[in-house]
């Protein structure tokens, strides 16, 4: 595979960020941004939810457990209709701003000592 940097993807809905947050990924980008998550790798997440939606504690609740693991949560709960989501130009400031490191996506390069969500290397076993 290509060398990832930045690749934002759609807005995550509701639905998407509350999967997300209790590590459900029956969809590829899900899975995808589950094993960032577990490789510490940096995310960003910039949900568009409708107020009325965003209003459920669940959805709260999983924007806390998000950016307690990390995660860079943008959301802009003042943000206007028919938008609702932190404005474009916000997020690539702060997606350009984060001094992200080079990641290679798909290399085997270090793959039998992938980092846990503490960023240590686990060690293989002694045989």
């Amino acid at each position: 595979m290509a060398a990832c940097r930045r690749h934002p993807g759609g807005p995550p809905t509701l639905n998407t960020v509350n999967k997300l947050a209790a590590g459900i990924a029956d969809s590829f980008a899900l899975a995808l941004l589950t094993e960032c998550l577990g490789l510490d790798l940096p995310i960003f997440v910039a949900p568009n939810v409708n107020p009325a939606l965003a209003r459920h504690p669940r959805f709260r609740a999983s924007l806390d457990e998000l950016a307690a693991w990390g995660v860079h949560v943008l959301y802009e709960r003042t943000a206007p209709p028919p938008v609702w989501m932190t404005p474009w130009a916000e997020i690539i400031e702060r997606l350009s701003a984060s001094s992200l490191p080079e990641l290679g996506v798909g290399s085997s390069a270090d793959a039998r000592h992938p980092p846990n969500l503490r960023g240590k290397v686990e060690e293989e076993p002694k045989s």
